[in-house]
């Protein structure tokens, strides 16, 4: 069992690594840049990726010490499946209060380091989620209730996947910008 969320998380983790490290030809600037007044800039949007699983994992790791551990029924199986539908779509929304305010001047650099730490915590987590554990509900997500490791990592992964449209919008947003210097640039 852990090996095969290993596995799954290990391949989650390098994609998601690997759009963070597309990022570093950005300047500081740019990767802080306020686009929109009411969205989030692209340190915003990461640190936000990031408070998520640190929040996730920080829950995980102080809930698995219980003895009294829940096993999972048919409730967060129906409830998972509702939020991962619910993540695949275009639909918005808030951010958990429980979550801190993401941070709108933090550089791809500092991002990648808490990134790493956070994944080599969590693989060490998931290492220890042996077999008879994969059935405990383990994870309190604010919305649907508590899930088990496998389902949180599944979680994680939709919810990643559901803000690349958000990074797309700013890319755009950073490559009109930059195509507008260039055009005045070449016109003087």
């Amino acid at each position: 069992m852990s090996n095969k969320l290993l596995l799954r998380f290990q391949k989650f983790s390098d994609k998601s690594i690997a759009d963070l490290i597309a990022l570093k030809s950005l300047s500081d600037a740019e990767f802080q840049r306020q686009y929109y007044s009411d969205k989030w800039n692209l340190s915003q949007l990461f640190d936000h990726l990031h408070d998520v699983e640190k929040a996730s994992l920080a829950y995980m790791s102080k809930k698995s010490q219980a003895s009294d551990l829940k096993r999972a029924g048919w409730r967060p199986w129906l409830y998972s499946f509702l939020l991962r539908r619910n993540l695949r779509s275009n639909r918005k929304f808030k951010a958990p209060s429980v979550l801190p305010q993401p941070i709108p001047t933090k550089t791809v650099d500092e991002l990648l380091r808490e990134f790493t730490d956070t994944r080599a915590k969590f693989n060490e987590f998931i290492r220890h989620w042996d077999g008879p554990k994969k059935k405990l509900l383990v994870f309190k997500h604010p919305r649907v209730g508590m899930l088990t490791l496998g389902q949180t990592l599944k979680f994680l992964i939709d919810h990643w996947h559901h803000h690349q449209g958000q990074l797309k919008e700013l890319l755009n947003e950073l490559n009109k910008e930059k195509n507008h210097v260039e055009g005045k640039k070449q016109t003087n």
